[in-house]
């Protein structure tokens, strides 16, 4: 413990010699770590990419393996002279400090963090940390062993009509050759990272997020893809909105995978303040938002200990401050298919546990009818799951919550009958 706590000192002690140079970015970087659970070493040296040069030229160089009770470098007095150095010149005159990626790829095998891709690098072998000119609008795309679906969600994008944009592949740490796909691409507006370890879509768009360029940020599974226009009416429609809007969705087609048959569409059809309704439902798609970077900075990234409904978490904490606008057409595909993370029941039973703890007070204090839905839908998932005794408990919640609703007394009644009947019930209802 008291090595740990030394090591800390000495990593709090370089952070301030920062301070000198960089007091703005850093500023913006603590606001956004306190919002996302970690280890400090870690985050620091991660969020420093997208808004300091030089200090990320440095901070990347070195080798830094944290885990939950050790920060090591090779030279944290290096570390901090180095600092010194690069906050003191122009960052075309250092670029001899930049690594190269295998310099990268020798210092963080065994540690945290994220890799740049290799072919991310100019004739020299050196990575551009930054390109020259900033697009307007940054795509950032998650993605873990879906190379074919990958492939096609890249296609979408670059078929956009609306052409200011950049595009970053965050790898969570894929077991594929989903990094050949990508650079097979060989379009400069693609930007590839891969995580060394699989820390789940939240972490990974925040990397993507970290790391991006644009004044509005997109999101796009690696399952979905955009319709032609979706960029070209989503970019005005945010940059003539007010101050006090912060993004904008798109309604959405569902299509079978395997397929390719329209399932369904979800409409988009609320606008404004959505702090309320997002507690009932969520309406908003991932892969239809457009969001403004100034949203981020403001109330934090993704929180990764959410495996699953991470999304529907920040939309809510982004609705306390700010108001959504909506488009009804359908701009986004979005594929079913068994392979999706919400098909994982034990990760959904586990971030709808932590949604409910999370927002406790929130749900009371707006409406009983919200904090029921939650409950309702955690006792189907523990049926589903076969735990049909929490089912129950969870149901018992929603009916004390909201008495003269009628579903939660059907899912306590339909659970009495055992695990097997009521997935057989749901299954034939989905039908």
């Amino acid at each position: 413990m008291i090595n740990r706590l030394r090591q800390r000192e000495k990593v709090r002690h370089i952070l301030n010699k920062i301070d000198e140079a960089h007091s703005f970015q850093k500023r913006r970087i603590r606001l956004m770590y306190r919002h996302v659970p970690g280890t400090e070493a870690d985050y620091y040296r991660l969020w420093f990419q997208p808004y300091s040069q030089h200090a990320s030229m440095v901070l990347n160089h070195l080798i830094f393996e944290v885990d939950e009770s050790r920060v090591k470098t090779n030279s944290l007095s290096e570390l901090e002279k180095r600092i010194r150095g690069c906050a003191a010149k122009d960052y075309e005159k250092r670029e001899e400090l930049t690594p190269t990626h295998n310099q990268l790829e020798d210092e963080t095998e065994s540690g945290g963090g994220y890799l740049p891709p290799k072919s991310n690098t100019d004739t020299s072998g050196q990575i551009c940390l930054r390109p020259k000119t900033k697009p307007l609008v940054s795509v950032v795309i998650p993605t873990h062993n879906r190379t074919e679906m990958l492939r096609s969600a890249i296609v979408s994008v670059q078929n956009q009509t609306f052409q200011d944009f950049e595009i970053i592949i965050v790898d969570d740490f894929s077991s594929n050759n989903t990094q050949e796909v990508v650079q097979s691409f060989k379009d400069p507006k693609i930007k590839y990272y891969r995580l060394l370890s699989n820390k789940g879509p939240g972490a990974a768009r925040n990397v993507g997020i970290l790391n991006s360029h644009g004044i509005y940020i997109a999101f796009l599974d690696d399952d979905d893809e955009w319709l032609p226009d979706k960029l070209t009416k989503q970019v005005p429609l945010l940059e003539n909105s007010t101050t006090d809007f912060g993004g904008v969705y798109t309604s959405i087609m569902k299509i079978d995978a395997v397929s390719g048959k329209t399932l369904n569409l979800k409409r988009a059809v609320k606008r404004g303040n959505l702090y309320s309704d997002l507690f009932v439902i969520n309406c908003i798609i991932t892969s239809s938002v457009l969001l403004k970077r100034e949203c981020f900075e403001k109330i934090g990234l993704f929180d990764e200990k959410m495996q699953y409904g991470e999304d529907l978490d920040i939309w809510i904490r982004i609705s306390k401050d700010y108001k959504w606008e909506c488009l009804s057409d359908v701009l986004v595909k979005y594929r079913c298919h068994q392979n999706q993370i919400s098909k994982n029941l034990s990760l959904l039973i586990r971030s709808n546990e932590i949604r409910i703890e999370k927002y406790k007070q929130q749900h009371v204090a707006l409406t009983s009818k919200g904090y029921s839905r939650h409950y309702y839908d955690l006792g189907i998932l523990y049926c589903l799951n076969g735990n049909v005794r929490k089912g129950r408990t969870a149901f018992a919640k929603a009916i004390r919550l909201t008495p003269l609703s009628r579903k939660p007394y059907l899912g306590f009644l339909l659970s009495l009958l055992g695990a097997h009947v009521f997935k057989k019930v749901i299954e034939i209802k989905n039908q």
